[in-house]
């Protein structure tokens, strides 16, 4: 790390302009980086139905590895926060 300056790769789902992610969920809820990979949780979905069924799936966990073009979903389920090896 050279400097504390803010580099943006993706646009958060509340900026209507920049790069979206197109993740599932819109409400971020953990960030982790480890082993090559940024880890990315979140909740809530998109659409009225979500509001009215509880059992529409919502939210994901998802891996990026810096260089592919979009994220990996690896489950879609809501989820609250993501750690490593060191817990909390």
């Amino acid at each position: 790390m050279k400097s504390l300056e803010v580099t943006k790769l993706r646009a958060d789902e509340a900026d209507k302009e920049g790069i979206h992610s197109d993740l599932s969920g819109y409400h971020g809820k953990g960030l982790y980086s480890g082993q090559g990979r940024l880890i990315y949780t979140n909740d809530g979905e998109h659409g009225s139905e979500a509001l009215k069924d509880p059992t529409i799936p919502s939210g994901c966990l998802a891996e990026w590895d810096g260089k592919a073009e979009k994220w990996t979903v690896v489950r879609r389920a809501q989820f609250a926060d993501v750690t490593g090896p060191g817990g909390i």
